[in-house]
């Protein structure tokens, strides 16, 4: 079963909405435009956590080594009550600037639409 990441996030959460479309352009400038599949709209949140102290850096960045990128976990987005299945891809982490206790960290989570439950 697919575990659920709850770290509180910092302010500054964005998401970034990029729906997937087909299109075909004709020479006389029509454009012919499509939903490329059934989920059609993905979410991509940027989130990101100010100030870790190092245990909690160290707890967030090896949840996202196990998940590699590869297996999604389940994850609330900001003002919203419904899990969503993502993965995370990318992330930074690096010290707090005049900090030797605490790091900050970014990271991007990509909706996916799995069948496994």
């Amino acid at each position: 079963m697919a575990k659920t990441f709850f770290v509180p996030l910092s302010y500054g959460a964005q998401n970034q909405m990029r729906p997937r479309v087909k299109s075909v352009q004709f020479n006389d400038g029509y454009e012919l435009r499509l939903g490329d599949g059934l989920n059609t709209m993905p979410q991509r949140w940027s989130v990101g956590w100010n100030a870790l102290d190092q245990g909690g850096a160290n707890a967030v960045e090896a949840w996202f080594v196990e998940h590699a990128g590869v297996r999604w976990f389940w994850w609330v987005p900001p003002r919203q009550t419904a899990p969503i299945k993502v993965v995370c891809k990318e992330w930074t982490r690096g010290p707090v600037d005049g900090s030797r206790t605490h790091d900050a960290m970014t990271a991007v989570f990509q909706q996916v639409f799995d069948l496994t439950g």
